[in-house]
């Protein structure tokens, strides 16, 4: 009676089961499905055997694709099928210069990756074959997708990833001891274009410092500078003076002048931070009140 019931019971339980593994069951992948990229992260330019160096990125593979991945798998004859996906495609630039191509191969080294049922991973870290003269100190950006093909054997592509980018150099020229803190501010979108080929060691104009105070007010207050609409000045009709002016965050050195070459000298520069930050975070601020 006992050996019964636990038939039935198992039976029932598989029964009941089964709509779920048909609907679980792969669907054709659409035109929109197949371009699908990957979504990657972690980069990083590793060192290893005989100094051989290779890109690495961690890669997940988004649900749209790994149902293709499967559909074509479950068909068995992939290589006939419209959009088969075969493996994923890298391109990556070398200290700003042009995209070139590469392969990736799964990183035996990350053993807590996915595998389908054809033994290919599609999480996990991938990386490259040795790349001849990178360094581990180069900028390096790169991007991904998916490769496959069409019924009649042309290559198909998925839309490129997401861009990632690593050692990343600044476009201006710095003291070595500078360039972190330079990061983090380019970064911050508060170096403006008026510093992008300059020396930053040299001494900072008048006017090159109202530029990065427009800057410090938008990222303090999220709001634009507005130009004040009647230039007092003579000698300059530069926008982020005229931004800065109108804030009340600078002066003229005289009625008419700002004198926008000028080096700035240790208390302006602690008046004009001061009034930014007065201007971005107290409402109705200005210097006369």
């Amino acid at each position: 009676m006992k050996k019964n019931l636990s038939f039935l019971l198992t039976l029932a339980f598989v029964l009941v089961m089964l709509p779920v593994v048909v609907f679980a069951a792969a669907t054709k992948p659409t035109a929109e499905d197949l371009k699908t990229p990957p979504v990657i992260s972690d980069l990083a330019i590793n060192s290893a055997d005989n100094n051989a160096v290779r890109i690495a990125i961690r890669v997940r593979t988004p649900a749209d694709t790994l149902n293709a991945v499967e559909y074509f798998e479950e068909k068995e004859q992939a290589a006939q099928q419209d959009g088969y996906i075969s493996n994923i495609e890298l391109q990556y630039s070398v200290n700003a210069g042009a995209w070139i191509d590469a392969g990736l191969d799964f990183s035996t080294s990350n053993a807590k990756s996915a595998v389908n049922s054809e033994g290919e991973h599609w999480y996990g870290i991938f990386e490259t074959a040795p790349v001849a003269d990178l360094k581990t100190s180069d900028y390096v950006r790169v991007h991904a997708r998916y490769v496959g093909a069409d019924a009649k054997g042309n290559a198909i592509y998925s839309d490129w990833s997401n861009e990632l980018a690593v050692n990343e150099k600044a476009a201006f020229t710095a003291s070595s001891w500078a360039q972190s803190e330079l990061f983090e501010a380019k970064n911050a979108n508060l170096i403006p274009s008026e510093l992008a080929d300059k020396d930053l060691a040299a001494p900072i104009t008048r006017a090159e410092f109202a530029a990065v105070m427009i800057n410090g007010y938008k990222a303090l207050s999220d709001k634009d500078a507005e130009k004040i609409s009647a230039n007092p000045f003579k000698d300059t009709d530069d926008s982020a003076v005229l931004k800065a002016y109108n804030l009340g965050i600078v002066n003229g050195t005289s009625a008419d002048t700002f004198t926008p070459n000028a080096a700035l000298n240790r208390e302006q520069a602690a008046v004009m931070l001061t009034r930014l930050y007065k201007a971005a975070k107290f409402d109705g601020w200005t210097p006369a009140t």
